[in-house]
């Protein structure tokens, strides 16, 4: 298991773990981030990215299941720029409006929005996409 650490809305900084597994018939991979020990739900935070060219993957899914452990923890705006470098390629949001399953929604976008404020991802607005590790 590796470790991230995550900054929370509340100034707090916390060691998560979280684990990688990567689907066998597809460039999918589903990033499980736990808090150590795990909360008596037994949840995890999930995040799912999955390869849309050579050099880039989208995020998919993004859920915290509502578990107190994990909202407003962090969670996201340190590991999507960790997948950036464990993966070696940039890391995109859906659009808002994307077709079929593919869509951002806004809490989602309030997490690509911190990081972008923070000069951690750029946003896109003809593609209305934001992206880590595109400049």
């Amino acid at each position: 298991m590796k470790t991230i650490d995550c900054l929370g809305r509340d100034g707090v900084t916390r060691t998560f773990i979280y684990s990688v597994t990567k689907a066998s018939l597809s460039e999918e991979w589903c990033y499980r981030v736990r808090s150590d020990p795990p909360p008596m739900s037994n949840e995890a935070f999930e995040l799912t990215v999955s390869e849309i060219s050579d050099a880039e993957v989208r995020v998919t899914a993004m859920f915290n299941y509502g578990e107190s452990a994990y909202v407003a923890k962090g969670i996201p705006d340190a590991l999507l720029p960790a997948i950036h470098e464990e993966l070696g390629k940039i890391v995109s949001s859906s659009p808002t409006k994307g077709i079929g399953n593919v869509y951002r929604t806004s809490d989602a976008g309030k997490v690509w929005e911190r990081l972008r404020a923070s000069g951690i991802a750029s946003y896109n607005e003809s593609e209305d996409v934001y992206r880590i590790g595109d400049r």
